[in-house]
C-alpha cells in the first residue's frame, strides 16, 4: 500500500523558507492529498526522531525498519548553503516525491512509503527487501559466484527498466522523461528484480512538443549528443541512457566513460564496444561472469541472443535521435529475448 506522510505543523524550519513548495497551501500539499483519497490510502507521518538514527549510518541512503518492515530511506544531504545544486533542489525534490508516487506501482519502481519533512529537506523513504544491492556492485563481485548476474537475470533486468521508461513514456498525457538513468540509480533485490529510483530530474514534456529544454542541469549523465550541446532532451534522451545502460549489463563495465589502454585516453563505451566489433573482438567484450554458473556461452543459440542485444543497446547509443528506436519497441524486443531465454 503506498502511504503518504502529512506535513508536520510545527516545522519552524520551513516556515523560515521563502520557497514555499513545503508550506500546506502549496499545490504539492493538495496534490498529496488528492493522490491519497483516489488510492484510498492512509497517512504516516514520519518523525524526524524516527529518521535521524539511519542518517548517521550513511550520508544519502540509510536502511533501517519501520514497524517490523525493511525501509531505505533517501537524505537530501549533500544540499549544502553553497551547492550548486541549490537552486533546483526544491523542484528536484517536490518531482522525485510526486512521480515516484505516480508509479510506485510498478514492479520495477523502488515503492515509495512517505517522506519526513522535517529536515531542511525531506527524506524518501521506500520499502526495501533484504539482500538487496546496487546493479553497480552486483557488477562488481566476480568472484562471488553466489550473487554473478547470470545472462538470463541480466537481460530480466534490462527488460524491466525498460518496462518503466515505457510508462514513463506513454501512460501519461504528458509523457514524462526520466532524465537521469545511470547505472546508480538501479537497485536489485535478492529475487533479480531490478528497482528504479529517483525521478527527481524527471521532464514532462510540453502539450503538443516533443521536446523540452533541460532547466534541471543532468549532470553526468548519459542522454545523448545533443544533450550536451544544445540542452534540449527528448525521450529519445532516455532511450540513449537506457542503450548504455545495456552497454554496462553486457560488458560488465560499470561507467559510461573508461580509460583505453591502446588509445591512451578516455572513450565512451559505446566506442570502445564498437572498435572491439570492428576488430572482430567480440570475446573480449562479453562480460564472461554471465556464463560462469552455466557454461553455456558458446551455443549458437546463446551467441544469436547476445549479438540481438548487442545490437539493440548499440541502435539506443545512435548519435543522432532519429536513428534510435522508441522505447515500444525497445521494450517489446527485450519481452522477446527473455521469452526466447526462458525457452531455451
Amino acid at each position: 500500500m503506498l502511504v503518504y506522510c502529512d506535513f508536520p505543523s510545527n516545522c519552524s524550519s520551513h516556515r523560515k523558507q521563502k520557497n514555499p513548495s513545503w508550506n500546506k497551501s502549496s499545490k504539492f500539499y493538495h496534490f498529496l492529498n488528492q493522490e491519497g483519497r483516489k488510492k484510498k490510502t492512509s497517512y504516516h507521518i514520519f518523525s524526524r526522531m524516527e529518521v535521524q538514527h539511519w542518517r548517521r549510518l550513511l550520508l544519502l541512503l540509510a536502511d533501517g525498519n519501520l514497524k517490523e518492515r525493511p525501509v531505505l530511506v533517501k537524505f537530501y544531504s549533500g544540499l549544502t548553503k553553497n551547492s550548486s545544486w541549490n537552486e533546483t533542489a526544491p523542484d528536484r525534490i517536490i518531482r522525485d516525491i510526486v512521480v515516484t508516487s505516480q508509479v510506485s506501482h510498478l514492479k520495477n519502481v523502488l515503492q515509495l512509503v512517505g517522506c519526513c519533512l522535517e529536515f531542511a529537506y525531506p527524506a524518501m523513504v521506500y520499502y526495501y527487501a533484504p539482500g538487496s544491492e546496487f546493479l553497480t556492485n552486483r557488477l562488481r563481485l566476480p568472484n562471488n559466484d553466489g550473487k554473478l548476474l547470470s545472462w538470463k537475470n541480466r537481460l530480466t533486468i534490462a527488460t524491466g527498466i525498460a518496462n518503466v521508461l515505457l510508462y514513463l513514456h506513454s501512460a501519461f498525457s504528458a509523457p514524462i522523461i526520466f532524465g537521469n538513468l545511470t547505472i546508480n540509480k538501479v537497485i536489485i533485490d535478492r529475487s533479480g528484480i531490478a528497482k528504479l529510483f529517483d525521478f527527481g530530474l524527471s521532464i514532462s514534456l510540453p502539450p503538443g512538443k516533443s521536446e523540452v529544454e533541460n532547466q534541471l542541469k543532468w549532470i553526468h549523465v548519459p542522454s545523448g549528443p545533443q544533450c550536451f550541446k544544445s540542452n534540449i532532451v527528448t525521450l529519445k534522451s532516455d532511450v540513449y541512457s537506457f542503450g548504455v545502460l545495456m552497454l554496462m549489463l553486457f560488458t560488465g563495465e560499470t561507467d559510461a566513460i573508461k580509460y583505453d589502454e591502446e588509445m591512451g585516453g578516455r572513450i565512451y563505451i559505446q566506442d570502445y564496444v564498437k572498435r572491439h566489433i570492428l576488430n572482430n573482438q567480440f570475446n573480449q567484450i562479453v562480460d564472461q561472469n554471465m556464463f560462469k554458473q552455466q557454461g553455456n556461452y558458446n551455443e549458437p543459440e546463446v551467441q544469436q541472443q547476445l549479438l540481438d542485444f548487442l545490437d539493440l543497446a548499440l541502435r539506443c547509443t545512435e548519435h543522432d535521435r532519429v536513428d534510435r528506436p522508441d522505447m515500444i519497441e525497445v521494450a517489446k524486443l527485450l519481452r522477446q529475448m527473455e521469452k526466447s531465454v526462458r525457452c531455451s
